[in-house]
């Protein structure tokens, strides 16, 4: 077995078993390696060994055994919104499915939230908003390579709406899935076109939020929602 680097090697570990159990290759009911079996496999200490198997507890994806091996638990008790396990069933490919799950809450949420914002929103978020909307213009007009500003900046615009919408509730639960996105698509390769459509989807959303039409505020948000969820948006949506 390929031992692992030395900096966060528990993280390392548990990322590790992660794939393993979502794809499946360690099936349900299966006991993970003993804990010297681990350390002897991975060169590890017993240390880094205990805290993987509390990691993959906490995530519900093993039952944790004093005394005992651990069992890996049914796929019902998983924290799927986990950015690590949803990680290992996009690196799988095994995503699609909770990505289409993901987006009908987007759907529930996302267009409230830009109608709420648009009858809630003073003069002096809508510029906050409207900052967003230039960052990221700038960022996208760059000749150096600002991928990972952009991707920045649009997970605080859709923060922003939600903050607007004056829903604390709303506001923690679209942070949530927005760090769930950010997390699982950070390492995708937007094409140009993509990134240009979404600056345009923003700017529509915002110029409506701006201009206190809800209506428009909210169709807006489904458009670029629907032409999201159409093409995963390259993870940038």
């Amino acid at each position: 077995m390929k031992r692992l680097r030395q900096s966060k090697l528990h993280e390392q570990l548990s990322a590790s078993f992660c794939r393993e159990i979502v794809s499946g290759r360690l099936a349900v009911g299966s006991l993970l390696p003993s804990e010297p079996e681990l350390i002897a496999t991975y060169g590890v200490s017993k240390t880094v060994v205990r805290e993987t198997v509390q990691v993959l507890d906490r995530l519900g994806l093993v039952r944790l055994q004093h005394g005992k091996r651990s069992v890996v638990r049914p796929e019902a008790e998983w924290n799927i919104l986990s950015p690590l396990v949803q990680v290992s069933y996009r690196e799988e490919g095994l995503a699609r499915g909770l990505l289409e799950e993901l987006y009908a809450v987007r759907f529930i949420l996302e267009p409230s939230a830009a109608r709420w914002a648009a009858e809630h929103a003073d003069p002096a978020q809508n510029q906050e908003l409207k900052a967003v909307v230039n960052s990221m213009e700038l960022a996208l007009q760059s000749p150096h390579d600002r991928k990972a500003e952009f991707l920045a900046h649009d997970r605080q615009f859709h923060l922003q709406v939600a903050e607007l919408a004056g829903n604390a509730v709303l506001s923690a639960i679209i942070r949530d899935i927005r760090g769930l996105l950010t997390a699982t698509w950070s390492a995708t390769e937007p094409s140009r076109q993509a990134l240009e459509t979404v600056l345009q989807q923003h700017s529509a959303i915002a110029e409506a939020i701006i201009a206190r039409e809800a209506d428009r505020a909210e169709l807006a948000m489904r458009e670029h929602l629907d032409w999201a969820a159409s093409i995963d948006a390259s993870g940038i949506a």
